[in-house]
């Protein structure tokens, strides 16, 4: 693990300024085409936002997406790709499926369809993170290795990857995500539950100094990503990936104009699901206000961020790893200890909140 990480973190300092343009100039043609199968319906730049990670245009529906914290759920992550290879391996066992596939030649199948949908949305850093992440699990796992050391290898090797500082921020995003979702998903257990609201606040503990000149979330809202998140997510990304299948024929007919029947559907759900999402962004806090002229409070680290990023993976690693204590096991830490210090932040964050608030 610390020869990987020393690799690694040498790889980043090397080739940070050359694979974001080799990125850029290879993924463009397929995210142009991504865009032009879309369907033409009254959700067209929202599919394609939730299919091809093309950027929505600023509004108060966007914006209400934003206070929540739930705007990730309509830019592509790694979650999005997860989704969408738990789809295929489902269809694949399925027992028609395996009259036409042997249980490898639908792997290779379903892991072709992925990285064609990874450079669909241009190779995004957390996308790349998610798809290496997919691909190499099973082999890592073999080698002993544990979900979190995986997560942290996958973020390394997408880390020269990011072209700006706001790469780095989703990129850090996907890797918090994994880590609760490995969390959370085993079981719906105390601790668990625990575990993942503890690493929210942390969360956003660690983005708020970024988030802060663009309006920082109030902290009571960050429990919307672990009760309404996956809900929405759920609906949503499924079925804007159906609907943009169903594109596929008209497209192909030179009439991408034609109505898709899928693409009504997807209007009438999300045209819902915006309204509750408005209706609960009114009720919760409101953030703190933008600041109309700053930059982020790190955006001119420049190539610096991304060696102190490197650094950092590089730390978390030797001590995750250390973790691996089996004396550990055999010590009962007291219930409480948790529920204290998740009180004790999200009082901490709420009082800073406020505080930026008064600032501004």
């Amino acid at each position: 693990m610390i020869r990987s990480a020393l690799a690694l973190f040498l790889l980043t300092i090397l080739s940070f300024q050359h694979l974001p343009k080799l990125r850029a100039k290879v993924t463009e043609p397929f995210y142009q085409q991504c865009l032009k199968i879309a369907p033409s319906t009254q959700t067209k730049n929202e599919i394609q936002s939730l299919v091809c990670g093309r950027s929505l245009p600023n509004s108060s529906m966007t914006q209400s997406w934003k206070n929540l914290g739930l705007i990730h759920i309509l830019v592509v992550s790694g979650g999005h790709l997860s989704i969408l290879a738990s789809l295929l391996l489902h269809i694949f066992e399925s027992r028609w499926a395996r009259r036409f596939f042997s249980k490898r030649s639908a792997w290779n199948t379903a892991a072709l369809i992925l990285i064609f949908f990874s450079f669909a949305n241009r190779l995004q850093p957390p996308v790349l993170r998610s798809l290496i992440e997919w691909l190499c699990r099973s082999r890592l796992e073999r080698r002993g290795w544990r979900r979190p050391e995986i997560s942290l290898f996958t973020t390394w090797i997408a880390l020269p990857f990011c072209a700006n500082v706001f790469d780095l921020l989703s990129l850090a995003l996907s890797f918090f995500a994994s880590i609760v979702v490995e969390t959370t998903s085993r079981s719906l257990y105390r601790h668990q539950m625990i575990s993942g609201v503890g690493l929210q606040i942390a969360v956003w503990w660690i983005l708020a100094p970024l988030l802060f000149t663009f309006g920082l979330p109030h902290p009571l809202t960050t429990m919307t990503n672990l009760v309404i998140a996956p809900l929405l997510g759920a609906t949503l990304i499924p079925l804007a990936m159906l609907t943009w299948l169903s594109g596929i024929l008209p497209a192909l007919s030179g009439n991408p104009s034609d109505p898709v029947w899928l693409g009504s559907v997807f209007d009438l759900v999300w045209t819902s699901l915006s309204a509750a999402v408005r209706h609960l962004a009114d009720a919760l806090p409101a953030p703190t206000p933008r600041l109309g002229h700053a930059q982020p409070l790190i955006s001119d680290l420049g190539s610096s961020l991304v060696m102190v990023v490197s650094v950092f993976c590089a730390t978390c690693a030797l001590l995750v790893r250390s973790h691996r204590n089996p004396r550990s096991k055999s010590i009962k830490a007291s219930p409480l200890r948790p529920l204290i210090v998740i009180l004790i932040g999200v009082v901490a964050s709420i009082v800073l909140h406020q505080g930026l608030t008064a600032l501004v």
